[in-house]
C-alpha cells in the first residue's frame, strides 16, 4: 500500500489539505478496485438477469479509478477530484436509467436517488465547489425525471412520490449546501493554517539561517580575534625589531662617523704638516705612508658601505668564471701574511686539491670578498697564536659535492648566544669591541649575503676565549681547463714596450685635481705618452674631430655642458674604433649599463689605482696594436 501511494502520489507541490485528500483518494481507489474485482467473479461464473448492468457498473468503477489515479499522478488532486466525482455521478446516473423493465418505479426512484447521492457525497470530498454544484444539478435532474416517470406509470402512488420527491429534493439541497460550505470553510481554514505554518516554517528557516550566520560570525570573530592576537604579537616583535634596528643604525652612524673622521684627521693633519719647511726625507716618507694608509682605510670603509647598500637592493647578480681556488688562496696569503707578521701571528694555508682540481666555476669577486672579510676579522680579534685558512671537499648524497672553505683563529671567541647576532648588519658581539678594535660591524654581514648569492651558507663554531672557526660552503663546480697563460700576449706587450711607441691619451675630466692625479700616474709608465685635457664633453668631441692622433680616451661621465654619455655617442659616430673607457665615482649596475649603451668599451671606478690604470692602458693600447 505504501509503495502504491508513493507511485501515484502527485509530483507537484500541494497544500497540507490536498496532500491528505490525495492519500485518502488513493486508499479509496485501492478499496474500490478490490471490491469491484471480487464482485466481478460471481457475475462471471453465474450471470443473472441484470448481468449487463452489473458488469458495466463494476468495470466502470475500475476504469474511472484507473484514469483518476494517473491524472492524480500528473496533475494533482484538484483536477482528479473534479474528473472522478463528475464522471462517476454521470456513469451511475446512466446505470440507473438502464435498469430492467421488471424493476418497479419505486425501486428505480429510491435506488437512483440514494445510490447517486451516496456517490455524490464521496465524490464531493475530492471535487471543487463548482463541480459539487454541477453534480447536484445532475442528480436533481435525474430524480425529477424518475419522479415524473413514476408518477405517470403509478397514478395511485402519486401523492407518495410527490412527498418523497419534495423530501429528497430538500435533502439534496441540504446535503449539497453543507458539503459546499464545509468544503469552502475547510479549505479556508486549512489554507490559513498552511499559511501560518509556512510563515512559521519561514520564520524557523530565517531563525535557523540567523543562528547559522551567528555561529559562522562567532567562528569568524574567534578567527579574527586569534588573528588579531597573532598580528599584535607580530607587531610587538616587529616594533622590538624596529627599535633594535633603529638603535643599531644610530650606533652604526655614530661608529661610522668615528671610523671616517679618524683616518680623515690623519690625512688632513699630516698633509698640512708636509707643507712645513725643513722636513727631513725620512719624516716626509713616514708622513706620506701614514696618509696613504689612512686613505686606504677610508676607502675600505666606503667600499663596505657601498657593498652593503648594493646587497640590500637584492639586485646583485652572480657572474661565474673559471677560478683557481689555489691561486686565489695564494693571493690572499701573500696579502695577509704581512699583516699577520706585524701582529706576531703565524698564518697557515691548507690547500685541499691540486691546481687543476681546484679550478671551479664561481664568482671570483664575491668569493674574494667573503674570505678577505673573514681573514680581516680573524686578524682583528686575534692577539696571540695563529690563523689558519684553507678548504676541503665534502661529498654529499647522489654524488653531489661542496667546497668547504674555513678560516680558523685562536682569538677571543664568541659566546653561543651571540653566534647568530654577529651575522646581522651593524652588529658586533660587544659594543666595547668597537672602541678597542674599530670597524663598522658589516664584514660578517657582507660575507654571509655574498655566500648566499653563491648558493652557499656560512656558519661558525666558537667558544669564548678559545678562538673561532668560520665555515663557508659553496657548490663545487669543477672545470677541465688548463692554467690560463697567454704567452703570445706577453711577448706582444714586451715587443711593443721595447719599441717605445708614441701614444696620445685624451683625459676628459672637469676636476683639475683629478686630471692632475691621472696625469701623474701616466708619467710613471714606461711608455711614450702624450696627455691631452678636455674639461667637458663638448670640448672632447671637438678635440677628437681635430686630432686624429688620439689613441685612447678616459671619459668622465658626470660633467657640465655635455656629459660623458652624450660625448661618447657622438665620438663613436665618426671614430667607432677609438677606445673610450668610462671613469666615474658611481659604480652601480645601472651606471655601467648606461656607459656601455652609450658606446664605452670599458668601465673603471674612482678612486683609480695605478695597477687598474696600467691594466687598462695595456689592454687597449699595447695589446690592441
Amino acid at each position: 500500500m505504501k509503495k502504491l501511494i508513493q507511485y501515484f502520489y502527485p509530483k507537484q507541490e500541494m497544500s497540507y489539505f490536498e496532500k491528505q485528500k490525495a492519500v485518502f483518494f488513493i486508499f479509496q481507489a485501492y478499496i474500490g478496485f478490490l471490491i469491484a474485482s471480487i464482485s466481478l467473479i460471481p457475475e462471471l461464473i453465474s450471470p443473472g438477469g441484470n448481468f449487463i448492468v452489473s458488469f458495466f457498473s463494476k468495470i466502470s468503477i475500475i476504469f474511472i479509478f484507473t484514469i483518476s489515479l494517473f491524472v492524480l499522478k500528473k496533475k494533482g488532486i484538484k483536477l482528479t477530484g473534479n474528473i472522478y466525482s463528475l464522471v462517476i455521478v454521470i456513469v451511475f446516473l446512466i446505470s440507473v436509467n438502464i435498469l430492467t423493465e421488471n424493476t418497479t418505479p419505486i425501486y428505480k426512484y429510491i435506488q437512483g436517488f440514494y445510490s447517486v447521492l451516496g456517490l455524490l457525497i464521496i465524490g464531493m470530498l475530492f471535487a471543487s465547489r463548482t463541480v459539487i454544484l454541477i453534480n447536484a444539478v445532475l442528480i436533481f435532474a435525474t430524480t425529477t425525471r424518475i419522479f415524473i416517470f413514476a408518477k405517470t406509470h403509478s397514478p395511485e402512488s402519486a401523492d407518495f412520490f410527490t412527498t418523497g420527491y419534495i423530501t429528497h429534493t430538500i435533502v439534496l439541497v441540504f446535503i449539497t449546501t453543507i458539503i459546499y460550505f464545509t468544503n469552502k470553510f475547510t479549505e479556508f481554514t486549512i489554507e490559513k493554517a498552511n499559511k501560518e505554518t509556512r510563515i512559521k516554517e519561514q520564520q524557523y528557516q530565517e531563525l535557523a539561517t540567523s543562528e547559522e550566520k551567528t555561529r559562522v560570525s562567532n567562528e569568524e570573530l574567534l578567527v579574527t580575534t586569534d588573528a588579531l592576537k597573532e598580528s599584535n604579537a607580530e607587531l610587538l616583535i616587529s616594533k622590538e625589531k624596529a627599535e633594535e634596528s633603529d638603535q643599531l643604525k644610530t650606533e652604526f652612524i655614530n661608529n661610522m662617523s668615528h671610523e671616517i673622521r679618524t683616518p680623515m684627521n690623519r690625512i688632513l693633519g699630516f698633509s698640512k704638516i708636509l707643507n712645513k719647511p725643513n722636513l727631513t726625507d725620512a719624516k716626509k716618507k713616514n708622513y706620506i705612508n701614514i696618509i696613504q694608509n689612512s686613505g686606504n682605510q677610508l676607502l675600505k670603509i666606503i667600499e663596505a658601505i657601498l657593498e652593503i647598500s648594493k646587497l640590500g637592493t637584492k639586485q646583485e647578480k652572480v657572474s661565474e668564471s673559471n677560478v683557481c681556488v689555489n691561486n686565489l688562496f695564494s693571493d690572499l696569503f701573500s696579502i695577509f701574511e704581512i699583516k699577520a707578521k706585524e701582529k706576531g701571528l703565524a698564518l697557515n694555508l691548507i690547500k685541499g686539491l691540486s691546481d687543476k682540481e681546484s679550478s671551479i666555476l664561481t664568482d671570483k669577486t664575491k668569493l674574494y670578498k667573503i674570505l678577505s672579510n673573514l681573514l680581516e676579522n680573524a686578524l682583528k680579534f686575534t692577539n696571540t697564536g695563529f690563523i689558519e685558512f684553507g678548504y676541503n671537499i665534502i661529498v654529499k648524497t647522489h654524488g653531489n659535492a661542496s667546497l668547504q672553505l674555513y678560516v680558523k683563529d685562536t682569538g677571543i671567541g664568541i659566546k653561543p648566544e651571540s653566534q647568530e647576532i654577529i651575522f646581522k648588519r651593524f652588529s658586533q658581539e660587544e659594543k666595547s669591541l668597537e672602541r678597542n678594535v674599530g670597524g663598522l660591524g658589516l664584514g660578517l654581514s657582507i660575507a654571509k649575503e655574498n655566500a648566499e648569492l653563491l648558493d652557499g651558507k656560512i656558519t661558525v663554531q666558537s667558544e669564548k676565549g678559545k678562538g673561532s672557526t668560520f665555515f663557508v660552503t659553496i657548490p663545487y663546480k669543477p672545470v677541465n681547463a688548463e692554467q690560463e697563460k697567454n704567452k703570445a700576449q706577453k711577448s706582444s706587450i714586451e715587443n711593443h714596450q721595447s719599441k717605445i711607441e708614441k701614444y696620445t691619451i685624451l683625459i676628459v675630466e672637469d676636476e683639475e685635481m683629478n686630471y692632475f692625479y691621472l696625469e701623474t700616474l701616466l708619467e710613471d709608465f714606461e711608455l711614450n705618452l702624450i696627455t691631452l685635457h678636455a674639461k667637458h664633453g663638448k670640448e672632447a668631441v671637438e678635440m677628437c674631430k681635430k686630432n686624429a692622433e688620439i689613441d685612447f680616451v678616459l671619459m668622465d661621465m658626470k660633467m657640465p655642458i655635455m656629459t660623458g654619455f652624450e660625448a661618447t655617442k657622438i665620438i663613436k659616430e665618426f671614430r667607432p674604433d677609438l677606445p673610450i673607457v668610462a671613469q666615474t665615482a658611481y659604480s652601480t649596475r645601472e651606471e655601467k649599463e648606461q656607459a656601455f649603451s652609450a658606446g664605452c668599451d670599458d668601465f673603471i671606478s674612482k678612486p683609480i689605482s695605478e695597477e687598474t690604470l696600467n691594466g687598462i692602458i695595456n689592454k687597449y693600447l699595447i695589446v690592441s696594436k
